[in-house]
């Protein structure tokens, strides 16, 4: 079977989106031909083959590696649309994974009414309506019936929880129940090792995504200031960027935090795992999240994880490897780094190897391509 893949960000582009498309990507091409196509940037080469597959990047607008707006998506989508008419018809296609219901849904729905083509959408939260209302409610308002009509035809919907699906399932109507399937995040278990005996001179902190609205990020740095006030020793490397860079650069020269905090952009892989084992503690501030990659990556790890209870709609953690703080609270953020420090670094309490298995275990990508192989099957 051939089977193309539609994500307009793929690494080294985007997030933890493009690394699921990979991994995807990865899996599928052990007994099937698999072709991505993606956005292409910067020097990215236009063709590429790696790990059993093929990748088209297209020309597109886009600006940053870090972050696209719709104007962007849009110009990807028409790019592609061009590719694809011309493509497949002497390169045939027999199911189209796209994801995100836009842009990659829209095309995968032109292509199944043009070449009659089945395709599963894979949703990564924010796309269905109405998972993130507030930071989405104009764009879902303009596209709601469009991306309906784009989710009820696919074969498949795939989300990431059963929160999601029953979200999903609000927004098709009970008849489509049946087309939405669950397939959480993994993590590969070889690319972050777990490590569990580390340093513990000094109370070291991680934070990784995009700087934007949504994750918060300004959160913990009022909240690293306060830690400052404590004569906490601490120091803490922020990767990432986004819109908010620029404020978090004021935020710490005001807070005389430059000692304590490194901005550090965005940093490719094999950085971020040697960022995770020089680590203790992984915060996430997010208001809301689907299911992070980010915090999954940390877990691995043998990482600490203090984020909030709806940035945690998985319920990854527990008492043993993570607490909660109520969201955009600055005190008690604070109180919960506080704690940790006590435990972990003044009292060297073990990390409990246990719940770090059992995570990479039920997370890990054996998991991962079983759900996906039984899906594709079916």
């Amino acid at each position: 079977m051939r089977v193309l893949i539609l994500n307009y960000e793929f690494p080294p582009l985007g997030g933890g989106a493009g690394r699921v498309a990979l991994s995807q990507a990865q899996i599928l091409a052990k007994k099937h031909e698999v072709v991505v196509l993606t956005a292409g940037f910067d020097n990215l080469p236009d063709f590429e083959e790696m790990d059993g597959f093929e990748v088209f990047r297209l020309k597109s607008r886009r600006r940053y590696c870090h972050k696209s707006n719709v104007f962007e998506m849009m110009s990807w989508l028409k790019y592609a649309k061009i590719f694809c008419n011309d493509y497949l018809v002497s390169n045939p296609i027999h199911l189209v994974i796209a994801h995100f219901s836009l842009p990659g849904g829209e095309l995968a729905f032109r292509l199944s009414k043009k070449f009659n083509i089945p395709y599963f959408v894979i949703s990564h939260g924010h796309d269905i309506p109405w998972f993130f209302p507030k930071q989405m409610w104009h764009f879902h308002l303009i596209t709601y019936f469009r991306i309906r009509k784009i989710c009820r035809n696919a074969s498949k919907l795939i989300v990431l929880s059963e929160i999601l699906k029953q979200n999903a399932i609000q927004f098709l109507g009970d008849k489509y129940q049946n087309i939405v399937h669950v397939i959480p995040n993994a993590t590969k278990e070889d690319e972050f090792p777990l490590i569990i005996d580390r340093d513990r001179s000094e109370l070291k902190i991680l934070f990784i995504g995009r700087l934007v609205e949504q994750k918060n990020p300004l959160l913990l740095i009022k909240a690293l200031k306060e830690l400052k006030n404590k004569r906490v020793p601490f120091s803490c490397n922020i990767i990432g960027d986004g819109p908010l860079y620029s404020v978090l650069q004021k935020n710490i020269r005001d807070f005389e935090l430059e000692n304590q905090i490194q901005l550090r952009g965005w940093l490719e892989i094999k950085e971020i795992v040697e960022a995770m084992k020089q680590a203790h503690l992984f915060v996430l501030p997010s208001r809301i999240e689907a299911m992070s990659v980010a915090i999954l990556e940390a877990l691995f790890s043998g990482l600490f994880v203090i984020t909030t209870p709806e940035a945690d709609s998985f319920k990854l953690i527990n008492a043993d490897i993570g607490a909660y703080f109520e969201n955009n609270n600055v005190a008690d953020l604070l109180k919960t780094i506080l704690d940790f420090h006590q435990q972990f670094i003044l009292n060297e309490k073990l990390f409990p190897i246990e719940s770090y298995h059992k995570i990479r275990h039920e997370f890990g990508m054996m998991n991962f391509e079983k759900r996906l192989t039984e899906i594709i099957a079916d």
